[in-house]
């Protein structure tokens, strides 16, 4: 045989000689490392499993808590992987809408068991998360919905008095915003009964002196620029108006509560909230000779008007965002003289969304 085709039929038979090592050597490699495949289904749609000996568990998302609310909101996340696991890495998965939600995008994978994301606007997100270990990814862990509230922002406020009258009217200097929360303050400064304006809902009502009420309604728009309050006898009337963007347009009524006293200065007694970012609103009427100057425990004095001389009374209104569950109440800061007989009330109302 010639010496070329021995060279030839070598060549060959090295080739297939490398490609059958090549072979064995993989075969090999994924029986020591126990690699398999396998594919499933879960809420972020068909993803890769690596089963076997080093398999990927599903991790577990524990309860997000969020803070703050609005664009600025944050979520803090957390979650555990099952003992021995050898994901090195974690996909953050977040879905637009309560669990289960049409589709999940990643939010970002990261090295560590616990991340705190910012969703960038108010409403519901659902959670889940997914160990990774090279290419591959677990089965997702159980699924989170947080709720990112809105952020309760004052938009505009108007206030009228009258004198030994049984009605006032007030209005706003510019149409208020349909789906925006109004509120109606309304102190009398006898005892007299105050009638609630057709379209509003009571938070509070109280006669005696003074008498005191705080209305709520969701606004229709343009229709809600002026509002008009009537008694049942003639007194001494204020009337404080205020708008609110982000709260919720069902059911926003949280708690109430209430205080009266002589002298001294006046408080609003106190609300237990039910959810943790609320809009806190304060109303006190008092027949003395002082003036409101402010109020505690963070909340703002958003309107403050006392007659003078014979001429007796003061009317305030504040207002305070609070961002956890709890029992909430402020007392006024007063200039001028004594309150004489005063009313302080407090209603709580739900941010959104609904």
């Amino acid at each position: 045989m010639p010496l070329g085709a021995n060279t030839s039929s070598v060549k060959r038979l090295l080739g297939l000689l490398a490609v059958l090592t090549a072979l064995l050597l993989t075969v090999a490699l994924s029986h020591a490392v126990g690699f398999t495949y396998a594919s499933f289904n879960s809420g972020s749609g068909n993803r890769t499993n690596v089963v076997g000996n080093d398999s990927l568990g599903a991790p577990t998302l524990a309860v997000p808590t969020p803070s703050g609310a609005g664009a600025s909101a944050t979520v803090a996340l957390s979650w555990t992987l099952p003992s021995g696991d050898p994901a090195n890495q974690s996909v953050i998965l977040r879905g637009a809408s309560a669990c289960p939600p049409g589709s999940f995008s990643t939010v970002t994978t990261v090295g560590t068991t616990s991340y705190t994301d910012t969703p960038g606007a108010a409403g519901y997100y659902c959670y889940e998360i997914e160990g990774k270990l090279g290419n591959w990814t677990s089965q997702a862990s159980n699924q989170r919905t947080v709720t990112v509230y809105e952020l309760p922002v004052l938009i505009q406020k108007a206030h009228r008095e009258a004198t030994a009258a049984t009605s006032v009217s007030a209005t706003f200097s510019a149409d208020p915003v349909a789906n925006h929360l109004l509120v109606a303050i309304v102190g009398g400064m006898g005892s007299t009964v105050i009638n609630l304006p057709s379209g509003w809902s009571s938070a509070i009502n109280e006669s005696g002196t003074p008498s005191q009420a705080i209305f709520y309604k969701i606004s229709a728009g343009s229709a809600d620029k002026s509002v008009t309050v009537t008694t049942g006898t003639a007194t001494a009337l204020d009337l404080r108006l205020l708008e609110y963007s982000g709260i919720k347009t069902v059911s926003p009524l949280d708690q109430t509560g209430s205080a009266t006293g002589y002298d001294g200065a006046p408080s609003s007694g106190s609300v237990t909230t039910a959810q943790s970012v609320e809009l806190l609103v304060v109303g006190s009427t008092s027949d003395g000779n002082a003036y409101t100057t402010g109020w505690s425990n963070s909340f703002t004095l958003e309107l403050d008007t006392h007659g003078h001389g014979n001429n007796k009374y003061d009317c305030s209104a504040a207002d305070n965002i609070v961002y956890a569950t709890g029992t909430y109440s402020s007392n006024a800061t007063v200039a001028g003289g004594q309150p004489g007989n005063w009313r302080g009330q407090i209603a709580s109302f739900k941010a959104g969304p609904n």
